[in-house]
């Protein structure tokens, strides 16, 4: 999840953005 770089958790995590 490089779009929205808020929360580290997102590039690790794509479930959660």
């Amino acid at each position: 999840g490089m779009k929205k770089p808020k929360l580290l958790r997102e590039d690790i995590l794509p479930a959660m953005a």
